[in-house]
């Protein structure tokens, strides 16, 4: 069971990511090409630092947990455990990082990916990527987050903040995009706000 939720939870957000891209598909191609080389670069660079941060986080808090729970007083030391606080720490510290780099090296990533500077996608592709960038801490605080809860052996509540998260971001996705106007950088600030939805 808790690996068929941990599963669930991993396939969430891809579902929410093809939701993203068939709205942005509707507004043309070259918005549909500078969303997709900017969600690559913020995927690359978040990928090299959260999967491993997940599985420690996970594997601490397990061992602490073990640890503790020797003595007899779980619950009471469920919330002194330093490795949850370390986990969250270590995970705001990357996810700071993670934003400055993307925000100030947006340039730099695109012309890595062949995206030049006279590119039809260049302008759009570029705010995409910086605003994404600013909801880096919030992806890789829940990522955190999700080790420290499946270390206590919950995987319901991951599944079940996923879930309403990025429900919340499907629904925010025509808000933005369609009725407030503003196109891909409309479902790049949808995303965000549920990344922050999310880590809360």
């Amino acid at each position: 069971m808790l690996s068929l939720q941990a599963i669930a939870s991993q396939a969430i957000d891809p579902i929410a990511q093809l939701m993203e891209t068939a709205y942005i598909g509707s507004l043309g191609p070259v918005q549909l090409a500078s969303a997709g080389v900017s969600m690559s670069i913020f995927n690359i660079i978040s990928k090299l630092f959260n999967i491993p941060l997940l599985s420690v986080a996970t594997s601490f808090v397990a061992e602490d947990l073990a640890k503790s729970s020797s003595d007899g007083d779980e619950k009471n030391e469920r919330k002194q455990l330093s490795s949850v606080s370390t986990a969250l720490f270590l995970a705001l510290g990357i996810g700071i990082i993670e934003a400055l780099a993307l925000l100030l090296g947006a340039g730099s990533f695109l012309r890595l990916m062949g995206v030049s500077a006279d590119s039809p996608m260049r302008v759009q592709a570029e705010k995409f990527l910086s605003l994404r960038a600013l909801g880096a801490p919030a992806v890789v605080l829940s990522l955190a987050l999700q080790g420290v809860l499946r270390g206590f052996k919950d995987t319901k509540t991951p599944v079940f903040c996923l879930g309403v998260a990025n429900l919340a971001a499907v629904f925010l996705f025509p808000l933005f995009i369609n009725y407030f106007q503003m196109g891909v950088t409309g479902a790049a600030t949808a995303t965000v706000v549920s990344q922050y939805a999310l880590s809360s």
